[in-house]
């Protein structure tokens, strides 16, 4: 089960760091949890599913100034210009789509056929997120000097 746990986490950090270069126009950096400062304000959860010979689920928490930096550089706006929320959120699922497929490719191949469900994006609160981060198995990367966590879950088929 651990080394299970260990490829989905290298597939997962191998598929943000490759989209985020890609599609963000941005450099996502490994880190480590523990070096990870709490959290002060709120983040954007982002969760997708999938379903296939396995089943499971890819999260992304991220910092609103960063999510913000996503829409930007994936809309094609300017530095500074004004984003609503929704444009925002939709570059966040968009970008999240984009790993979990590649995730997928990286564990199962690209033969195995799986369907994925529509990314959804929710705010969690600063105290919940410190809470995961003490006690979930998370991933940690630095882009454009904020945090980004992200989670993998497989369940297999039964």
């Amino acid at each position: 089960m651990e080394d299970e746990r260990d490829l989905s986490g290298q597939a997962l950090q191998q598929a943000i760091v490759s989209v985020f270069t890609a599609m963000a126009g941005m450099s996502a950096e490994i880190t480590d949890t523990r070096d990870v400062p709490p959290f002060e304000t709120p983040v954007i959860n982002a969760r997708i599913a999938f379903s296939g010979p396995c089943s499971g689920d890819l999260g992304l928490m991220i910092e609103q100034p960063l999510a913000e930096l996503i829409g930007t550089n994936m809309l094609g706006f300017a530095p500074g210009e004004h984003l609503i929320q929704d444009m925002i959120d939709d570059a966040v699922k968009e970008l999240l789509n984009v790993v979990c497929g590649q995730f997928i490719t990286s564990m199962f191949g690209s033969k195995p056929v799986f369907s994925l469900n529509i990314p959804q994006v929710f705010p969690l609160s600063a105290p919940v997120c410190n809470a995961l981060v003490q006690s979930s198995p998370l991933l940690a990367f630095r882009v454009q000097g904020f945090t980004l966590l992200g989670s993998v879950r497989i369940r297999k088929a039964e």
